[in-house]
């Protein structure tokens, strides 16, 4: 009884590590600061955590044209721009 009631302490002290705030989410909406071009690649500046600034590759050079400064774009977890302004994208 002791050894389950111990493996269910780690488990729900695991599953509290899992659930930090943010960790679940899909999907990032940000403002973009800055467009440039570098090396033959398309990159935005964009607003982080704690008015930070995080830079992303955009690997489409159409997605990346269609986006101007000071718009909102959302990205995918894996950064990938799924809407700006809050308009879905043809990918």
């Amino acid at each position: 009884m002791r050894a389950l009631l111990a493996l269910l302490l780690v488990l729900l002290a695991l599953s509290g590590c899992a659930s930090e705030p943010g960790s679940g989410t899909t999907e990032t909406t940000r403002t973009v600061k800055e467009k440039y071009e570098q090396g033959g690649a398309y990159y935005l500046s964009v607003t982080g955590p704690s008015d930070s600034i995080v830079q992303v590759e955009i690997r489409e050079q159409e997605v990346w044209e269609e986006i101007k400064t000071g718009e909102t774009v959302t990205f995918d977890r894996d950064w990938h721009v799924v809407r700006i302004e809050g308009r879905e994208i043809s990918g």
